[in-house]
């Protein structure tokens, strides 16, 4: 039962981490530059180094969560990237009024 119990739960925390991972490995680096352009007219301060960052945090969070070790670090690691990147890319507080 222990071991059923066991692969249920990393294949949970596969399908929690893979988006992230997924983001990082699939689209982040392969599109290094045009992400940066992104970052840069979302007046993100430093793109480059940000997206150096955001990647670092995205592949480390995952694993650590993957992995179960320090999975509440790497929870955090995640938890901040997804601030960052709602703060900067998703502002609904700046649509005009009226707008959905």
């Amino acid at each position: 039962m222990s071991v059923i119990l066991g692969f249920l739960s990393f294949v949970g925390r596969l399908l929690l981490v893979g988006i992230f991972m997924l983001s990082a490995v699939g689209n982040k680096i392969p599109h290094f530059a045009d992400v940066a352009a992104e970052m840069k007219k979302a007046d993100v301060p430093f793109p480059e180094i940000a997206l150096v960052g955001a990647i670092v945090f995205l592949i480390v969070g995952s694993l650590c969560v993957l992995m179960g070790f320090h999975a509440r670090f790497g929870a955090f690691l995640l938890l901040v990237f997804l601030g960052l990147a709602s703060a900067y890319f998703h502002n609904f507080w700046d649509f005009p009024k009226g707008s959905k």
